[in-house]
């Protein structure tokens, strides 16, 4: 076990080392990632064979504790789908050696993550048996909605409910365009569009995020995140951004993750559902299934009537 530091050479070999194994690593796990977070210290924890080779990897961010000044505090989010079966005792002893490893660590919560239920109760088992306890309450929703990627987009929209078809359809009728958002210069918008939204839904708002980071990270990482804008064709400026949101890859599947609106006057209503959904058309390459996280509400309400 090895633990790299987010400006290391070695983290990037190692990502690219599994990569040519058919492995990626979910974006919270890569590196960049504190373009996203700021005051967050990014660490890969590297599982390595006798000769050397990357087996296997996981990624931990470590911030300050307010209780208890001086001490850290580890968290590991996505933890399961990128990690070969045979490399999970290694990966949980790897946890439980961190710990020993690096200085002042107060706590290390880790979020297992998996669409199937055996892997889920196998590392807990693990977990378990390396000293650590479920938490007593969830940082994240324990339901969500799935949508299988691997038909094609009439299937997939045809699956919809016609109601759904209809208000995604009913886009190409406003002067919008969808299309990745890659100008640095849009970071500011993207945070007054969370504010709106949360201010709107009367929602208290945390300034997790270093959006223009964020843009930053998703030009560097298309494989593992996605940044996806509805833009006015009929404005120029940061206010012709009507809304945007973000994907992510998780290790097998795709997370519509965050996501952000404006309401101006003809603008209301179905045109926010097309862009949510062409983030997970374009992650769709590799990933056999998207997942709608809790904070999607538009978006599950565009999929009424969806199969899984």
């Amino acid at each position: 076990m090895e633990i790299l530091r987010d400006t290391s050479a070695e983290w990037a070999a190692c990502e690219q080392s599994l990569a040519s194994a058919g492995v990626r690593l979910p974006l919270p796990h890569r590196a960049g990632w504190t373009l996203a977070r700021p005051g967050v210290e990014s660490l890969c924890v590297a599982l390595r064979a006798p000769d050397g080779r990357c087996t296997g990897a996981f990624g931990m961010h470590a911030t300050a504790s307010r209780a208890l000044p001086g001490f850290r505090l580890l968290r590991v989010e996505r933890f399961g789908e990128a990690m070969p079966c045979a490399t999970w005792p290694a990966a949980v002893d790897a946890l439980a050696g961190v710990v020993h490893r690096e200085p002042r660590v107060l706590r290390v919560s880790v979020e297992v993550f998996s669409r199937d239920g055996e892997t889920r109760a196998r590392l807990g088992e693990l977990l378990a048996h390396a000293g650590f306890t479920r938490a007593a309450t969830a940082r994240n929703g324990s339901m969500t909605l799935t949508v299988d990627l691997r038909p094609n987009e009439n299937e997939l929209l045809n699956s919809f409910s016609k109601s759904a078809r209809q208000a995604i359809k009913s886009v190409a009728k406003r002067p919008v365009k969808v299309c990745s958002i890659d100008d640095r210069r849009l970071g500011d918008r993207l945070e007054a569009l969370s504010r709106e939204t949360r201010a709107r839904t009367g929602a208290r708002y945390e300034a997790l995020w270093d959006w223009t980071g964020v843009i930053e990270l998703s030009r560097r990482l298309p494989d593992a995140a996605r940044l996806v804008g509805l833009f006015r064709t009929d404005r120029q400026g940061p206010d012709e951004l009507l809304g945007f949101a973000w994907g992510w890859w998780n290790g097998q599947s795709a997370t519509y993750f965050a996501g952000a609106s404006s309401r101006p006057d003809g603008f209301r209503g179905p045109c926010r559902r097309d862009f949510e959904l062409q983030t997970f058309f374009q992650q769709r390459d590799g990933r056999s299934c998207g997942r709608l996280g809790p904070r999607a509400s538009p978006l599950a309400s565009a999929l009424r009537g969806a199969r899984e």
